[in-house]
């Protein structure tokens, strides 16, 4: 890779982009092309830069994983809380940021998301959509996303942890499986079974 960024980061990557599967089901095109940017990193967190030099976001983020139509999921920390939003390549906010950050799940195959917090030094889990909107609270130990599909019926589902304790929640946080010890395979597998006969009924 040729570059003429100044050997000042502490590491220069490619800029991955990692959710193709959106990509792929929405049909996006892109305005930029992502193979002449990379992330810059430094101590102060991490930025964008073009492979020619030109600083397009300064080092400033804990992370930076591709969104959509030329944004970004970044995340940073104000004041010891680490805080996640929306920006564009230019680094104008495009989505508002909220407490939390982004654990796993960066939107690739559904509408949400899995985000954490960290409260009292523990780590805690909720769902939010894709405008950041808050699905679940982050008060779960766990949270594990699923989905329903037969013919023409989809549902988004979640299965969350309390205290070792197991329940599964619908996308409006409604209990559909009570808190319950068993594991999230045999919560998967029961609740799959619940909507199939609940279909067949009808």
């Amino acid at each position: 890779m040729n570059m003429t960024i100044p050997a000042i980061y502490n590491g220069i990557y490619e800029l991955t982009i990692n959710n193709e599967s959106l990509k792929t089901a929405t049909g996006e095109k892109f305005e930029i092309d992502y193979s002449n940017y990379v992330r810059i990193s430094n101590d102060n967190g991490n930025g964008i830069a073009t492979k020619q030099g030109e600083i397009l976001m300064e080092c400033q983020y804990g992370n930076i994983i591709y969104y959509e139509y030329n944004t970004f999921v970044v995340t940073k920390k104000v004041n010891d809380t680490w805080k996640m939003g929306v920006v564009d390549i230019n680094n104008n906010i495009v989505i508002d940021f909220i407490d939390g950050f982004m654990s796993q799940n960066y939107f690739t195959s559904t509408q949400y998301a899995i985000y954490s917090v960290i409260n009292n030094n523990h780590s805690y889990e909720g769902v939010i959509d894709r405008n950041l909107n808050i699905i679940l609270q982050p008060i779960y130990s766990d949270v594990t996303m699923r989905n329903i599909e037969i013919g023409d019926y989809y549902e988004d589902y979640f299965i969350v942890e309390i205290n070792g304790k197991r329940a599964v929640l619908d996308k409006e946080g409604n209990i559909k499986i009570d808190y319950c010890d068993s594991s999230v395979y045999d919560l998967w597998n029961e609740y799959e079974k619940i909507v199939k006969n609940s279909l067949n009924n009808n």
